[in-house]
């Protein structure tokens, strides 16, 4: 393992583990680089300081000590310059000093250790009569190890003093974040990890003074929150369950199967209602979209996947009938709706919905078109009422039969009653005049309890009535018009009346040789026969009976 790594892993070891570590760790970094910094600055400002102190005391050297000196050469005082030289070496950095006079000769003091050193030459002028005489020069060597010292032992001190503060209060501050904060957040990680949603659990509670109400920390508020949480979340899912066992009751028992196609990753839900309906186990068959799509009846695919097509891409309502095999191989008719979820972008993402095997409400619908399809052609007007006294199916005979407004009124779903009240306040029924509710009473319970047909008169014609029960407990009413049928009746009785008064036997034959008609006097003529004189017998027969029991001299 290369420096780097072993870098690394330290850097991995210091800056992972709790919050408090975590924090301490920033803080010593923030700290270290802080002290650097300010280490750094504070040692520029020194570094700049003493250099000036420096150039300071090479002035003052100059302006103090470079007169006197040139005086001490002008007087060739050879022990004041010695004595000079060596009071100047007990200025701070300084190592050496040195006069050179203009003839040659040099006085010096110290020695020049410092290969890195300040070096000032300072012209030595002495006034002679109004006139400046330079002398020779003065030379002031400062070295600049001690500056260096001194620098290096401020920034060492300085390094130290900040380094043992920051290490202090770092580690003051990781047992206080400890103590107040961190135990606290290893408590909630624990309780939230192990949380339990029965809403007899304990609370969470932190190991603490407990504050005054009002006055919570944050952390007591978040534990606070955490105990309110658990108990919403505790009766949400208690609801939840509820519902979910309410909804797994009423699919159960519902008559629909049920069906959740996820669009983007093509999984498709067939309920085991849905599978039972087409007659399958819940495993026999797979649950995919292509279950329903291969089971569809030729006739009515494209219909149902233009209606999906529809649907997801225009939300047109999906609400289709359509043919689905049975495991038998016949087929039986479902009505199959459903509605998709669509995300932000118009994409749909999923789609629901039910199945419900409608084939005897289509066996029904067959029977009944084929029904009115018989009764439609009939001259006598037929109508079926349901359990209900609904108008259920009817023709247009029946429709005509009630005439003017009434007409109308002919609608799936009337009621027999409103239908016998607006005849009767609308007066198409002369004898209920005056007693209008009785009437209708006394016809609505002829209607529930129908007896033998009855004739009504109803303006100037005449109608025969008759009502029957059907096996689910509707009624049907056929209505004949017998107005022709009496007309004749009347006809024959006034032509029997006439034909009776004629003195001659008359009989009528039809066109097959049986007795129609005849009147009185024929039946006198033939008393020898009157037991086979009847309407239908055939003529040959009235012939061989007369025959047998009448002389010939007799006969007719």
């Amino acid at each position: 393992m290369n420096f780097n790594s072993l870098k690394n892993f330290a850097l991995l070891r210091f800056f992972h583990g709790s919050i408090a570590r975590r924090l301490t760790a920033a803080l010593v970094v923030l700290g270290i680089t802080a002290t650097l910094i300010t280490t750094a600055v504070q040692t520029y400002r020194m570094y700049l300081d003493e250099f000036e102190q420096v150039e300071a005391r090479m002035e003052r050297v100059r302006i103090t000590h470079g007169p006197s000196l040139a005086a001490s050469v002008w007087r060739f005082s050879e022990r004041q310059i010695e004595i000079e030289l060596k009071g100047l070496l007990n200025t701070p950095d300084f190592e050496y000093a040195e006069v050179r006079a203009q003839n040659g000769e040099v006085w010096s003091a110290g020695v020049k250790n410092s290969s890195d050193a300040i070096v000032k030459e300072f012209p030595m002028i002495f006034p002679n009569d109004g006139q400046d005489q330079t002398l020779g020069t003065l030379i002031v060597v400062a070295g600049k190890k001690g500056i260096y010292d001194r620098i290096k032992f401020h920034a060492m001190e300085s390094l130290f003093y900040f380094g043992a503060w920051t290490f202090f209060l770092a580690g003051a501050l990781y047992l206080i974040f400890r103590q107040l904060i961190t135990r606290h957040l290893a408590t909630l990680a624990r309780y939230t990890s192990t949380i339990s949603f029965d809403t007899q659990a304990p609370p969470l509670v932190l190991d603490h003074y407990a504050s005054q109400i009002g006055s919570e920390n944050e952390l007591e508020q978040v534990a606070s929150a955490i105990n309110s949480m658990r108990t919403q979340l505790a009766e949400s899912i208690l609801d939840l369950q509820k519902s979910e066992d309410r909804y797994a009751f009423a699919v159960s028992g519902s008559n629909d199967g049920l069906w959740d196609w996820n669009i983007q990753t093509g999984e498709d839900y067939l309920s085991p209602r849905w599978k039972q309906i087409l007659g399958y186990q819940d495993h026999e068959l797979e649950n995919l979209i292509e279950t329903f799509t291969g089971a569809l009846h030729p006739e009515d695919h494209d219909h149902a996947m233009e209606a999906f097509k529809a649907h997801l891409e225009d939300r047109i309502p999906y609400d289709v009938e359509c043919r689905l095999r049975h495991k038998d191989g016949s087929y039986i008719w479902v009505h199959s709706k459903g509605q998709a979820i669509w995300d932000d972008d118009g994409k749909p993402m999923r789609m629901a919905g039910s199945i419900s095997d409608i084939t005897q409400r289509k066996q029904a619908e067959e029977t009944s078109r084929r029904l009115i399809a018989a009764i439609e052609p009939l001259n006598d007007s037929v109508a079926i009422y349901d359990s209900d006294d609904r108008l259920l199916f009817w023709n247009e005979a029946y429709r005509k039969h009630h005439t003017g407004e009434i007409e109308t009124l002919i609608k799936p779903g009337l009621k027999f009653e409103d239908l016998v009240r607006a005849s009767v306040y609308s007066g198409r029924a002369p004898e209920a005049i005056g007693r209008e509710e009785a009437y209708i009473a006394e016809r609505m319970e002829r209607h529930r309890n129908p007896g033998k047909p009855y004739e009504i008169r109803r303006n100037d014609r005449w109608y025969i009535y008759r009502e029957s029960p059907t096996p689910e407990g509707g009624t049907t009413i056929v209505v004949t018009d017998t107005t022709e049928y009496k007309k004749a009746v009347e006809v024959q009785e006034r032509l029997t009346q006439a034909v009776n008064v004629v003195p001659v036997g008359i009989a009528l034959f039809d066109s097959d040789d049986r007795l129609v008609f005849f009147n009185d006097r024929y039946a006198e003529l033939m008393e020898a026969m009157k037991d086979i004189l009847k309407p239908g017998a055939t003529f040959e027969e009235m012939i061989r009976t007369m025959v047998k029991r009448v002389p010939v001299k007799d006969s007719i």
